[in-house]
């Protein structure tokens, strides 16, 4: 299902809507799409911020011919969601299911019981949805890892099965800023209402801002291509008031659902640091949340289970592939990339984290980072803490700390730097004056794996640094995933409007349908559940594209990541200034436990792409 993933380890700062802010990375960290963004300032760049027992029976998609079938991707063998533990149990509510909670100040009281169980259907035919047929097999959608072709079903879906779902229909819920203006836009500007529920089913009206408009075509062609077992999703926006504070999301959330009482929900707001409010009273009601909740820990999801999914990785889950990575390819090995009198002695290890309290979730990837490295025997001899996190160019911080490190670094002949996640300047400049010439290896976060970072740092150290995170490969805009498939159910919208409004969108509404899909007919938090765990953890073959998988009491998509380096001679499109981020092998993603054993000078070919990622870009 998976991602443009750019993973933020914080909180979105308050944005407008136009541009990439709500990209993953999401993806990623979904992954990271997931996605992501920041507004470029001046001077400086604004950090964004259980398996079940039983296991749910996919039908296999049996190949047509007598070619071998193609290699397998995460949902390649996932079509029409059957069996008994969908039929009998897959829409369980109530408290135990993870929070399904009526009345907020008596906890113990559960929604009414549910509809009883009908039996189920099951059948195949290649007439009700728009199935196309790709390299990789007929599939719901050109998108490679869009499900297999489930193009009809017959039979009772099991009717109203849970809160938001009726026999024809599915509540969902998109929440939205309010009383903002966005601009420029190609209608001149943007005005978004305030406590407003906009019915997408409702006739479209006179010169409607981008979001409406590019989520009315979404929803026509998820409708179109995905199953959902002769129900159709009805979607609905929501635009909140002004207070951008917990209250005000909380209150913004009890309004929203007061209107709509939606099955699911997803949020394209800003947050400003409040996001957990708006999630967390949905949940507490039974209202699924799906889309790019990012840098949070999987603590944040496991306190509603089966009722939060994250498209971008937890921040355990995006440490985990950034540790292998160290601990496979940098473990016992010499530091060839260093420079001077530093290349090829044997790796001698320095940490560099943040202690700025202002971002709890960068410091607590930083932590798990630190612990998993150290478990593999790698033994840290220096460590630098920065106090400001969040600048490409931090003109508010005396240097001091950097300089004294780096110092400390250089005298203890440390050969390799592991960062453990967040974005600083004065470390690459105090290296270079000292004629210190590290590797630097960066756990990308969503802005540090950003072009408009890398070129503010000194170049000679940073051709020597490198960025192992969710972030996909991105291109041009018709070259992405969201673009292409939004121009298969709309060829009139400007680029801007499919840039900035649709494809942040899309990996969010792709992760819904596809657990709609792959829940089977009687829906509710336990199918979906199942459903997601069924997929089983394949790698991603596309670099467009992270792998999506849910593990073991895991409820976020992205598992994988790429590995970069910086090139000072390559270019970033949207940056005047030289420098970006080369793709190894491409953009190739790996999952934990893939990585190649081999060393980074066999990995760093300057014909490789630069990857056009930009925090401060609207490339999807």
């Amino acid at each position: 299902m998976l991602f443009v993933m750019a993973s933020a380890a914080v909180d979105q700062p308050e944005r407008s809507p136009n541009g990439a802010a709500r990209q993953y990375p999401p993806l990623v960290f979904l992954l990271l799409a997931l996605v992501i963004a920041m507004a470029v300032l001046p001077s400086s760049l604004t950090l964004p911020q259980a398996n079940p027992s039983q296991t749910v029976e996919i039908a296999p998609v049996p190949p047509e011919d007598d070619t071998p079938p193609p290699p397998l991707g995460n949902v390649d063998q996932l079509s029409l969601g059957s069996g008994d533990s969908l039929n009998g149990q897959g829409a369980d509510g109530g408290k135990g299911d993870g929070g399904l909670l009526d009345d907020p100040e008596n906890p113990d009281a559960a929604l009414p019981p549910l509809p009883p169980a009908a039996g189920t259907g099951a059948g195949k035919t290649k007439s009700t949805k728009k199935c196309v047929q790709t390299k990789n097999g007929l599939r719901q959608t050109q998108d490679v890892v869009s499900p297999p072709c489930s193009a009809d079903f017959s039979g009772d879906n099991g009717g109203a099965t849970y809160q938001g779902v009726e026999p024809d229909e599915i509540r969902l819920l998109i929440y939205n800023n309010g009383g903002i203006i966005s601009t420029p836009s190609p209608r001149g500007g943007d005005n978004y209402p305030t406590n407003t529920v906009i019915d997408m089913d409702a006739p479209a009206q006179p010169n409607e801002i981008g979001d409406i408009l590019t989520l009315r075509s979404w929803l026509k062609y998820f409708n179109d291509r995905y199953q959902t077992y002769n129900r159709r999703v009805h979607g609905y926006m929501y635009f909140g008031g002004s207070n951008r504070e917990q209250s005000g999301r909380q209150a913004d959330a009890a309004a929203a659902y007061s209107k709509v009482k939606p099955f699911a929900t997803i949020s394209i707001a800003s947050f400003g640091g409040s996001a957990d409010a708006y999630n967390v009273y949905m949940a507490q009601r039974g209202v699924l949340n799906f889309g790019s909740v990012q840098g949070r820990s999987a603590d944040f999801f496991t306190q509603f289970p089966k009722l939060i999914w994250g498209y971008p990785p937890s921040i355990e889950q995006q440490a985990k592939v950034y540790v292998d990575y160290v601990c496979t390819k940098l473990k016992g090995q010499n530091a060839v990339d260093a420079g001077g009198a530093l290349k090829g002695l044997p790796r001698k290890y320095g940490y560099i984290s943040t202690s700025d309290a202002t971002y709890p979730n960068i410091q607590k990837l930083s932590k798990v980072i630190r612990t998993g490295v150290e478990a593999c025997g790698i033994k840290f001899d220096g460590e630098g803490q920065f106090p400001t996190n969040g600048f490409a160019v931090d003109t508010e911080t005396a240097p001091r700390y950097a300089q004294e490190t780096m110092a400390e670094f250089k005298q203890k002949k440390i050969t390799t730097i592991i960062w453990g996640g967040g974005t600083e300047d004065k470390y690459s400049q105090f290296a270079d004056a000292l004629q210190y010439n590290p590797e630097w290896f960066l756990a990308g976060d969503g802005q540090n794996d950003a072009g408009s970072y890398g070129v503010n740092q000194s170049q000679t150290a940073w051709s020597h640094a490198w960025n192992i995170g969710p972030v996909v490969r991105l291109e041009t805009l018709n070259t992405e995933i969201c673009y292409q498939e939004y121009r298969s159910v709309d060829t009139t919208a400007a680029d801007s409007d499919v840039q900035n409004y649709a494809c942040p969108m899309y990996n969010d509404l792709r992760q819904f349908f596809t657990g709609v899909q792959v829940a089977g007919p009687k829906l509710g938090p336990t199918s979906v559940d199942k459903g997601y765990h069924a997929i089983p953890p394949v790698e991603s073959k596309d670099p467009r594209i992270p792998a999506c998988f849910y593990e073991t009491n895991d409820y976020t998509c992205v598992k994988d990541a790429q590995a970069m380096f910086w090139d000072p001679g390559g270019q970033v499109n949207s940056q005047t200034q030289p420098g970006c981020w080369r793709m190894v092998d491409g953009g190739e993603r790996h999952i934990a436990g893939k990585w190649p054993k081999n060393n980074v000078d066999a990995d760093k070919n300057k014909a490789n792409p630069c990857n056009q990622y930009d925090a401060s870009s609207n490339i999807q």
